[in-house]
C-alpha cells in the first residue's frame, strides 16, 4: 500500500481514504483486487482508469462490472474514468474532453471540472492486493470467503445454475466422469497475438500437445492414469471437452431472470468463475488446471483448484505470481527458460529509475517495446547501450510521437511492423522446457491432485517453483535405478538452447538485448554450476 496523489470527486472520497487503483485494462489482474476485497480488512473504494468507453465492445466493462459488484457488495464507492494514469495523479491537467464517461456508482457525473481535487490517499494497486492475500493470516473461513467471492452467488442462484450446468459435460460435448483418472483442464489461450494483447509470450503455442504427450506417458498397468481436456482448440480425435463452454452456459439474463433477487447485479465473469468451480468442486469432471500464466490461472487458484501455471523465468511478474505458489492454494508455477516469441526480449527493470543505486538486472517482457531498454547497469543509467537489435520500435516510434509535425504515415508503418511481430508464429518449447513442464506437471499433481509419485530429485523435496535448476537435478520413477547416468542423458538438450541464445545476441531479429557479461550470468553460469554438481556427485 502507498500513499499518492489522486484527482478525485470531491463529493464521494476525502484524504486519507484508501482505494483500490489499477488500469480497467489489467483484466489479468482483476481476480487478485477482487480476492483482496474479500479479506477481513479488504473493505474499501474503487478507482479503474484507462476505461474504454470509445470501442463500441467496451473492452474493459468486464473489470468494471466484476470489480463494482463486490465493492458494491462492500457498501464501498466506486469512480470510474477514461483519463491516463498521469491525469488522475495530476501530473498532466484534464482538458474538455476528459469531462466526459466519468462515473461514480454506475452514475455519470456532469462535465464540471470543479467537482474534482487532488487528495492524498493510500493507494491498493493489483500488486499491492497479491501481496495482501499472501500475508493474510488464511484461516479455512478466510479462504472460504475467497472462494465464494470470486461468484458470490445465494445459494438459489447456485441451485439455478447447477440444473442448467448438469447436461453441458455429458450431453453437449459428450465428456463423461470418469473416476479411474485424474482429469486435467488445460486452459488455451491466443489472445496475446492481437493487437494491444498482453504477452503474446504466453499464448499456448504447442503447450497443449506437450502437456497431452507427457500425460499419455503416465501410464499404471498400462493404462494412462491423466486425461486432457483442452479448452479453446480441438486437437485430432480428441474431444475439446470444456472448450467452448461460454456459448454453452446461461446468459447473465437468464440468471438474473431465474436466480435469487440478490444476484440482479450478477456479471458475466461470476458466472463463467461459477461454472469453472462447479466442473471441478461441485462435479469433478476435472481435478487439476493448468496454461500459461494468465488470470484464469489465478481464478482456479482462489477457487482452491490445484493449479499449474506455467511462466517464463526472469520474466516481469513471476515474482508477484510466486506469492501464490504453496500448499495453502495447492499452486505449483513453472518457469521455462527459453523465450518461443519474436516479440520477447530483455527490458530495463521496473524500478531502475527508482532505484538507481542498486543496479537493478533487466526483466523480459513482452512485447519489448512496450518497456524502456536495458540499460547501463555499472552507472545506473536509462541509457540504452544494447543496440543490437535496431532499429528498433519503440525508440523509432517515440521519435515520431516527439515530432511537433507526426508523421502519420511512418506512425502507422512502425505500428504495422510491431502488430506483424506480434502475430509471429510462437516457437515450439525446448526439449529440455519440455522435461521442465514434465516434472512441474508431475510435482502438482503428486502434490496436490492426489497423484501417486512419479518424479523425483536428489536435492529432496520439491519446491512449490519449478524451474530449470530444479528440473536439472529430477529423475523419473523409471529411472531411479540410475538417477544420475538419466539425468547426464538431458545435458545436451539442456545446451543447445543455450549455446543457440548466446549466438543470436548480435542478430538484430533474434537478440534477446542481453550483453554477452549478463547472459552468462542468467543461462551459462547457472548451466555449469548446475551440471558440474551432478557430474561430481
Amino acid at each position: 500500500m502507498a500513499q499518492k496523489t489522486l484527482r478525485l470527486p470531491n463529493a464521494s472520497f476525502n484524504d486519507e481514504d484508501t482505494v483500490y487503483y489499477m488500469s480497467a485494462k489489467h483484466r489479468g489482474d482483476m481476480y487478485h483486487m477482487r480476492a483482496a476485497m474479500q479479506l477481513p480488512d479488504g473493505n474499501f473504494s474503487l478507482v479503474l482508469y484507462e476505461t474504454d468507453w470509445v470501442n463500441p465492445k467496451r473492452a474493459t466493462q468486464d473489470t468494471e462490472d466484476y470489480l463494482a459488484r463486490s465493492t458494491r457488495r462492500n457498501e464501498r464507492t466506486t469512480f470510474f474514468v477514461p483519463w491516463k494514469n498521469e491525469k488522475v495523479l495530476g501530473v498532466k491537467d484534464l482538458d474538455d474532453t476528459d469531462l466526459n464517461n466519468c462515473y461514480v456508482n454506475g452514475v455519470k457525473l456532469e462535465l464540471d471540472a470543479g467537482q474534482y481535487r487532488l487528495m492524498n490517499v493510500r493507494v491498493i494497486g493489483e500488486g499491492d492486493s497479491t501481496e495482501r492475500i499472501r500475508d493474510a493470516d488464511k484461516t479455512t473461513q478466510v479462504l472460504e470467503k475467497i472462494r465464494e467471492g470470486m461468484f458470490l452467488l445465494q445459494p438459489t442462484t447456485k441451485t439455478y445454475l447447477n440444473g442448467q450446468l448438469e447436461n453441458v459435460f455429458e450431453v453437449k460435448w459428450g465428456v463423461q466422469l470418469d473416476k479411474t483418472k485424474t482429469t486435467i483442464l488445460a486452459m488455451y489461450r491466443d489472445t496475446g497475438q492481437n493487437p494491444g494483447g498482453a504477452y503474446p509470450e504466453f499464448d499456448t503455442g504447442n503447450g497443449i500437445d506437450v502437456i497431452r504427450t507427457i500425460a499419455g506417458k503416465v501410464l499404471h498397468d498400462g493404462e494412462p492414469q491423466i486425461r486432457v481436456l483442452s479448452s479453446g482448440t480441438e486437437d485430432g480425435n480428441q474431444k475439446p471437452g470444456i472448450g467452448f463452454y461460454w456459448d454453452a452456459i446461461p446468459k447473465v439474463d437468464a440468471v438474473k431472470a431465474n436466480g435469487d433477487k440478490k444476484d440482479e447485479d450478477v456479471t458475466k465473469r461470476d458466472i463463467e468463475a461459477y461454472f469453472l468451480y462447479w466442473a471441478s468442486q461441485v462435479k469433478p469432471y476435472y481435478q487439476m488446471a493448468l496454461g500459461l500464466r494468465s488470470g484464469a490461472m489465478d481464478l482456479f487458484t482462489f477457487m482452491g483448484i490445484p493449479t499449474m501455471s506455467i511462466g517464463l523465468r526472469n520474466m516481469a511478474g513471476e515474482d508477484r505470481h510466486e506469492m501464490l505458489a504453496g500448499k495453502v492454494f495447492k499452486r505449483v508455477n513453472v518457469q521455462y527458460d527459453v523465450p518461443r516469441h519474436a516479440a520477447t526480449a530483455y527490458v530495463a527493470h521496473k524500478d531502475a529509475n527508482k532505484f538507481p543505486d542498486r543496479k537493478l538486472d533487466p526483466m523480459i517482457y513482452c512485447p519489448y517495446w512496450d518497456q524502456k531498454a536495458p540499460g547501463d547497469r555499472s552507472t545506473g543509467s536509462g541509457a540504452n547501450l544494447v543496440t543490437n537489435r535496431e532499429p528498433d520500435l519503440k525508440k523509432r516510434m517515440d521519435k515520431e510521437n516527439s515530432r511537433k509535425n507526426k508523421k502519420r504515415d511512418e506512425i502507422d508503418k512502425i505500428k504495422a511492423e510491431m502488430n506483424t511481430l506480434r502475430k509471429k508464429k510462437l516457437a515450439n518449447f525446448s526439449v529440455f522446457d519440455s522435461y521442465v513442464l514434465e516434472v512441474g506437471l508431475k510435482v502438482a499433481w503428486q502434490k496436490y491432485a492426489g497423484g501417486p509419485t512419479l518424479v523425483f530429485s536428489t536435492k529432496g523435496d520439491f519446491p512449490d517453483v519449478i524451474t530449470t535448476h530444479v528440473a536439472r537435478f529430477c529423475y523419473r520413477e523409471d529411472e531411479a535405478t540410475d538417477p544420475k547416468n538419466n539425468m547426464l542423458s538431458r545435458k545436451d538438450g539442456d545446451l543447445l538452447p543455450i549455446n543457440v541464445m548466446q549466438s543470436e545476441l548480435s542478430v538484430a531479429e533474434k537478440t534477446l538485448r542481453l550483453t554477452t557479461d549478463l547472459f552468462i550470468k542468467f543461462y551459462r553460469k547457472p548451466f555449469d554450476d548446475d551440471w558440474k554438481e551432478i557430474e561430481g556427485s
